[in-house]
């Protein structure tokens, strides 16, 4: 399926972007006006993108009839912001502060939030926020005039705040304990922490790559991307000494014995014991016993 956005309702277009492009960290943005008039939302069109100098971009979406968000007004008149963490013991009061108020009431107020002055900026920060990054804005782009038409929001960071539950012994983050909460599509959230995280590690360098896999290998039916993957980021094949390891195993013998003119049956037990190795981080093993399927 194929679609073109340009012949597409704008509705439908934000449907699928944001289903697609997902889960976003949420800012939950303080800001002021001229008058000093406070205003707290949430916005999940967020991320960092540079570290120096350390910049955050937020976009604001024109609403129908073309109406600026309170936020975006704020930041015309002053030009500074607190970006908040939006954490789960939080969500369900940052939830309240995304309906549609008149543009002279707090939201941080009638969410229930206390309110802690900024040092270096006007907006104040509140205080169940985990986190909290006083910000001057830098720079506001605009995309266009009708509903849906975000407005980048150039934020550059002056002091971050972050509860010291929240950091380590060596003064780096605590990932388990920040709590993140990611915004999805509808009115589908996710929870960052916990049983949903898992460890990656980056290739130590450019390994061999997927192309110098044998084709047998690629082309295997029992084998996903994903184990392709881990195989290709390797730097070598395994040695004689890993080779002759697995080759002269008692897992390898009882296969060997059990798929004796079965070819596929065989293929299939490898890919398994392969898969069972990648998981335990026996990289090499697992490429070595794949490499026995011919054998």
């Amino acid at each position: 399926m194929a679609i073109d956005p340009l012949q597409e309702e704008m509705r439908t277009v934000y449907q699928y972007l944001t289903a697609i492009v997902a889960p976003r960290p949420i800012a939950f943005v303080s800001s002021v006006n001229h008058v000093g008039q406070v205003n707290l939302s949430p916005f999940s069109f967020f991320n960092v993108v540079s570290i120096d100098p350390p910049v955050m971009v937020f976009a604001p979406t024109l609403g129908r009839g073309n109406i600026k968000k309170d936020t975006l007004r704020n930041v015309e008149q002053v030009p500074e912001v607190v970006i908040h963490l939006v954490s789960d013991g939080i969500v369900d009061q940052m939830s309240l502060t995304s309906a549609n108020y008149p543009y002279e009431v707090s939201e941080l107020e009638m969410a229930g939030f206390t309110r802690v002055e900024s040092e270096m900026v006007a907006p104040p920060r509140i205080a169940e926020a985990l986190v909290a990054m006083e910000c001057l804005v830098t720079e506001v782009k605009s995309f266009g005039s009708t509903p849906g038409a975000g407005s980048m929001v150039l934020c550059r960071l002056l002091k971050l705040h972050i509860d010291q539950e929240c950091i380590d012994d060596n003064f780096k983050p605590r990932l388990q304990k920040l709590h993140h909460i990611g915004r999805l599509g509808g009115n589908l959230y996710c929870r960052a922490f916990g049983k949903a995280l898992f460890e990656l590690n980056r290739p130590e360098g450019p390994g061999m790559g997927m192309d110098a896999l044998p084709d047998y290998i690629k082309n295997s039916q029992y084998l996903t991307g994903n184990d392709l993957g881990k195989l290709a980021q390797l730097h070598r094949f395994p040695d004689e000494e890993e080779m002759k390891k697995v080759t002269n195993s008692e897992k390898m013998k009882i296969i060997l014995n059990k798929t004796r003119g079965r070819a596929e049956q065989r293929e299939k037990m490898l890919c398994e014991w392969c898969k069972q190795l990648l998981t335990e981080g026996q990289e090499y093993a697992a490429l070595a016993v794949l490499m026995l399927i011919n054998g």
